[in-house]
């Protein structure tokens, strides 16, 4: 191979990474709209989350103070993240782990 051959190889191993990257990466709308859920037993604190995050951008937030809803929740709407206060009474806290 010439420097040549060596310069068109590494143009097209580029291409091939940004191609890559491109198709990977998660753009900031589906970001934004992720789905949120909120479980803390203190309205204060659920109250103050909500608001963070609308505030920055998200769009689907709901939240709970009742951890005995949020196995059920989590399997009818499939969360992509789960905000959990791990500093709910310890059985509470065990329970969702299994979710």
């Amino acid at each position: 191979m010439n420097a040549l051959d060596d310069a068109l190889k590494f143009s097209e191993q580029d291409r091939l990474t940004q191609i890559y990257r491109t198709s990977t990466m998660i753009s900031e709308e589906e970001i934004l709209n992720a789905s949120i859920l909120i479980v803390d037993d203190k309205s204060a604190n659920v109250e103050l989350l909500e608001q963070m995050l609308r505030d920055v951008g998200y769009a689907c937030i709901t939240s709970t103070m009742d951890p005995h809803t949020v196995c059920a929740m989590h399997r009818a709407n499939r969360y992509d993240l789960i905000l959990l206060d791990l500093l709910m009474p310890a059985w509470m806290v065990i329970r969702l782990w299994k979710i």
